[in-house]
């Protein structure tokens, strides 16, 4: 066995994102919407369980709870909106809610701006501001599927059309390219996309992706920061016996047509997007519902992460402190930061942090002081003696399937792992050592 030393720059740069990831628990509670306040990032409002939404100062250090006039059991704040044009400007939607509440003074008071005869239903990102203009704020409702639009930062509301057939066609996320307000794109239920190029007046079919139309949403989408003509599509299915029927899709025409990526079998709530070394780094998160196992859709605790605009995924759930193994479903995640470092999810099973300028800071050895290539597939780990040799090593395929895992527990400095069980081939090595420093590169298994 050799390690690639001189490999192409695409290769060391996934291998770079390959490094075991470790998320941090900040709230422990079912949390589903969320969003940052867009002036100032370490403003974090998390939307929870019974009219509860978190707020935190100092980019989830800590938290207070605020509820919006009494608490509920069944309440799922799925919306969480902040103004741009006045960050002191809240709105609220989700499920089990039925209306859009807005508050004026961060939280604290609230008013009911849109209520409908049916509850407003919003399963999940439907407030979102004109790029161009903050003041100018849409929603829509999942059973009406009627748009909404505001000129006021959500005082009041227009009905300005309506993307299907009410009660017949449900719409569940709306996206607006930031090149152009008047295109607004709509995920429905049964896998449709449509598409509006008037500001959500009228609509006409996008694509209807190659799913099962009777048990498929399109629950996020998404826009490159790249590239506005590029969006990834999340699809969440529900029963195991209809896959492939899930997946992540992505748009190269502005939302036009669609394509899959990855994952048919994978069922995802919410997909995030950012820019890094010029490419779309892509992050997606699963979500079941339980029908009962064996057969359950998988997306059941995953998180996928792509470096390169979904050429290739790896595994970005591995290191999760998941409290216990139900639901372990995501339902948003967002970025922060000033280069967008830190990575927020909100689950079933808690809010999480991922930050990855801290991981960096960490990250004192390189991968090639503590890996060493030896003879009929084994590989060395060793490190200084003030490192603590005890942790996990694990080889992945380039597509980021964990293939052999080990564990180190040693007092030596070094200890030798054989994979002589894996067929010779290019593999991913990550090792964590106590938990704290992680470390990836690329190895070929004579």
């Amino acid at each position: 066995m050799k390690l690639f030393v001189a490999v192409s720059a695409l290769v060391i740069i996934f291998a770079t994102a390959a490094e075991a990831q470790n998320w941090q628990r900040l709230i422990n509670a079912e949390t589903f919407g969320l969003c940052i306040n867009p002036l100032r990032s370490s403003t974090v409002y998390v939307g929870g369980l019974g009219r509860r939404l978190y707020r935190s100062y100092d980019a989830g250090k800590t938290w207070d709870t605020l509820v919006v006039e009494f608490t509920t059991a069944t309440t799922r704040f799925t919306n969480v909106y902040v103004s741009p044009a006045d960050t002191n400007v809240i709105m609220v939607a989700g499920l089990g809610f039925g209306s859009v509440r807005r508050s004026a003074d961060h939280g604290q008071t609230w008013d009911i701006v849109i209520e409908t005869l049916s509850p407003f239903t919003a399963p999940s990102e439907t407030i979102l501001n004109d790029p161009h203009n903050p003041d100018i704020v849409y929603t829509a409702d999942l059973r009406y599927c009627n748009i909404y639009r505001s000129y006021d930062r959500g005082v009041t509301w227009d009905t300005i059309g309506s993307a299907g057939i009410p009660f017949d066609e449900n719409l569940c996320t709306l996206a607006i390219r930031r090149d152009s307000s008047n295109i607004i794109v709509a995920g429905m239920i049964g896998g449709a996309i449509k598409i509006s190029a008037d500001s959500g007046k009228t609509w006409k079919f996008a694509n209807q992706l190659p799913i099962s139309a009777d048990d498929s949403e399109v629950s996020q989408i998404v826009f490159s920061k790249r590239d506005p003509l590029v969006g990834y599509a999340a699809i969440t299915y529900f029963y195991y016996l209809n896959r492939p029927n899930g997946g992540i899709f992505r748009t190269k025409d502005g939302g036009y047509s669609w394509e899959r990526i990855g994952f048919a079998d994978t069922s995802f709530w919410t997909v995030a997007a950012r820019v890094r070394n010029g490419e779309d780094d892509v992050f997606a998160g699963g979500y079941t519902e339980d029908y009962g196992a064996p057969l359950r859709v998988p997306g059941y605790g995953i998180v996928k992460h792509t470096t390169d605009g979904g050429t290739t995924w790896i595994d970005a759930g591995q290191n999760i402190p998941w409290p216990d193994s139900i639901r372990r479903n995501a339902w948003m995640i967002k970025f922060a930061g000033e280069n967008d470092e830190l990575v927020y999810m909100a689950t079933e099973r808690g809010f999480y942090l991922l930050d990855e300028s801290a991981q960096s800071a960490n990250e004192n050895t390189t991968v090639e002081e503590i890996i060493t290539s030896l003879a009929d597939k084994k590989l060395r780990v060793s490190a200084a003696s003030q490192l603590q040799i005890s942790g996990e090593i694990t080889l992945s395929s380039l597509l980021g399937a964990v293939v052999a895992r080990r564990r180190i527990e040693t007092n030596d400095n070094s200890e030798t792992f054989d994979f002589s069980e894996l067929p010779a081939g290019v593999y991913i090595v990550s090792v964590n050592l106590g938990g704290k420093r992680q470390f990836g590169t690329v190895v070929m298994l004579d």
